[in-house]
């Protein structure tokens, strides 16, 4: 939250402000495209959340300055249903393992090992991601896969909550793979393993056909910006970097349920609790695969791992309980347990930007992309073009056209090799000269090439600084000022 010229503005990510332009449009009739007329390319990643967003927008009392309150409305509802279904999943396998004493000792311990390993999807939700959403999916699904003898009923609902998450998040469905590991289990397993495959694969054909459809693809164009032209080796190393915070939980999670002791004092938990560790690999694998999240820095949770590590504190949370209702041998492994906890909390940089933006000594990018857009709105007409990297606030606040020479709103950079390796997951194709050249934007934050140095001039904008093309139609001159 923070004021610009006098007004309020509730903030979100700038990512979150990508989906938002795409929203914005559906809920004018222009179609999901990221500015009106622009070519129909899936900028986002994120359908069900940006179809949400477009229902906010529609909402007549709705102000755009306002979308990070309407959004922490919702997230504060998901992170209230996270934390019952997560209770829920907890009790009923505390129920499975043979209950606890009311030690309110141990009962704080798990209170802090949930806190700590939620902290950065806290983070996440707090900007405007849909994590929660995917969580609470997962946690559902979950949830009806530990009844003593799931039906095909709850096998169909577990594929349909696995397809709503995919809808959520391409991701999304990695959540939800304890769900079908429980669903295995016992007789008539591989059915109801199956009927919940064949009502995810009904979901996705479903999202698939509508992609092809609307953008002409069968996949996101974020897919194509993270992964096409980075060797994979260049992607693993990355993506083990940005995930060594959670590297220490999950192994020694891990080696805790797989101890005889521990798994004797689980009792019928111990599978469903490897399940939920399970879960948690298979995100953080995915998210080393990608080279991790493009906005965590080293050791740190990112968004593809936050909601498995969230299931994961789930597990922890049940051998700290398990451990303190019995004897003294099993302390040392409630100790280990609330270190590994620990471990996360202390290297992720989410739990340290929770603290900088508290004390206000973390400078959030938003506030500089939302001035730069309202500026140039003040400093253009309707169908000014112009350049960007940041290709949610500045578009979304200035209502004009855009050139994303990031490439997740523009295909062609997507679809081009890494050239700065140095730069972290989806920031590092970098192709402004060759976007300058090809669409010869009015207004641009970024120095024009030298070849085209010539048409353009710097000035301000109040304090921004902007590169304007000479010629440009839609420019508003008296506006500007000398830089």
């Amino acid at each position: 939250m923070f004021r610009i010229d006098g007004k309020l503005v509730f903030a979100v990510s700038d990512d979150i402000y990508i989906s938002a332009c795409y929203a914005r449009n559906l809920a004018a009739g222009n179609g999901a495209v990221w500015y009106p007329g622009a070519q129909p390319v899936e900028g986002f990643s994120n359908p069900l959340w940006t179809a949400l967003l477009a229902l906010v927008h529609g909402n007549p009392l709705f102000r755009e300055s306002d979308l990070g309150l309407y959004l922490l409305g919702v997230q504060v509802l998901l992170l209230v249903a996270c934390l019952a279904a997560a209770l829920a999943v907890l009790r009923r396998l505390l129920a499975l393992a043979g209950g606890i004493q009311p030690h309110a000792g141990v009962r704080l311990a798990a209170v802090v090992l949930v806190t700590l390993a939620w902290a950065s999807l806290v983070f996440w939700m707090a900007q405007g991601f849909e994590v929660g959403l995917v969580l609470l999916l997962g946690l559902l699904a979950f949830g009806l896969a530990l009844a003593p003898r799931p039906g095909l009923g709850s096998a169909a609902w577990i594929g349909a909550l696995t397809g709503i998450c995919l809808w959520t998040r391409m991701d999304g469905p990695l959540v939800c793979a304890g769900a079908f590991l429980l669903l295995l289990g016992g007789d008539g397993g591989i059915r109801r393993a199956g009927v919940a495959a064949l009502v995810l694969l009904l979901f996705a054909a479903a999202l698939f056909a509508a992609r092809r459809v609307v953008f002409g693809e069968w996949l996101p164009n974020t897919y194509w910006l993270k992964l096409s032209g980075w060797p994979l080796g260049e992607r693993l190393r990355a993506g083990l970097e940005r995930n060594l915070a959670i590297l220490p939980a999950l192994s020694g999670a891990w080696i805790a349920l797989l101890l005889p002791g521990v798994r004797r004092s689980l009792a019928g938990a111990a599978g469903p609790a490897a399940a939920l560790a399970a879960t948690a690999t298979l995100g953080v694998a995915y998210s080393i695969h990608n080279g991790g999240d493009s906005w965590t820095l080293r050791l740190g949770f990112d968004r593809f791992s936050a909601p498995g590590a969230a299931m994961l504190a789930i597990a922890l949370a049940l051998v700290v309980l398990r451990a303190g209702s019995t004897a003294a041998p099993r302390a040392a492994g409630a100790a280990a347990a609330v270190a590994i906890a620990l471990s996360p909390a202390l290297l992720d940089p989410s739990l340290g930007y929770l603290v900088r933006l508290a004390r206000g000594r973390f400078k959030m990018t938003e506030r500089t992309f939302v001035g730069y857009g309202m500026a140039l709105e003040r400093c253009s007409r309707p169908g000014a073009r112009i350049l960007t990297g940041a290709a949610g606030a500045i578009v979304y606040f200035s209502h004009r056209d855009g050139s994303d020479f990031l490439g997740k709103c523009d295909p062609w950079v997507a679809r081009q090799p890494v050239n700065r390796p140095d730069l972290t997951s989806g920031h590092n194709k970098r192709y402004a000269p060759e976007v300058f050249r090809r669409d010869r934007p009015e207004f641009s934050r970024e120095v024009p090439p030298p070849d085209l140095a010539g048409e353009y001039v710097e000035r301000s904008m109040n304090g921004h600084r902007v590169w304007v093309r000479r010629d440009g139609p839609h420019v508003l001159w008296d506006r500007l000022q000398p830089p």
